[in-house]
């Protein structure tokens, strides 16, 4: 009795089809935890609940800035915001928001995706709540 071979290249279409797949379904799979951690804030610090605007820019942190500036500020992939040196090396919270919205060396321009509203938030919310821990 033959053993039957499998037909050429079907091994590795299989493979193909697996690569093309497993990052959406990892992406599926995980896009609830990462909505439920955004949602709470993400661990970043927590706002003035009196302060609509405050509020706002937590959510906008967690949603935007979280990933690359950690959960306090603290840094990792981006420049930590915690430290002092935010506002030592940007005072004028008008070139923050250039900064947001436009990028500037590694960090991504957020002008597309955020709201000008939005921005004066988040860049409000990291000089008064973040970068004063």
């Amino acid at each position: 009795m033959a053993s039957q071979r499998p037909v050429r290249g079907t091994r590795s279409r299989m493979t193909m089809s697996i690569r093309t797949i497993l990052p959406t379904a990892v992406l599926v799979l995980t896009a609830p935890l990462v909505a439920l951690a955004c949602a709470d804030g993400g661990g970043a610090p927590a706002a003035p609940a009196d302060d609509p605007e405050l509020v706002a820019g937590r959510a906008v942190y967690a949603g935007n800035c979280l990933p690359c500036h950690g959960p306090t500020g603290g840094g990792g992939v981006g420049p930590q915001l915690n430290d002092g040196r935010l506002l030592a090396n940007v005072p004028d919270p008008a070139e923050q928001a250039r900064i947001v919205t436009e990028g500037r060396k590694q960090m991504p321009a957020f002008g597309q995706k955020l709201t000008p509203d939005q921005v004066a938030a988040v860049v409000r919310y990291t000089r008064e709540v973040v970068a004063r821990q």
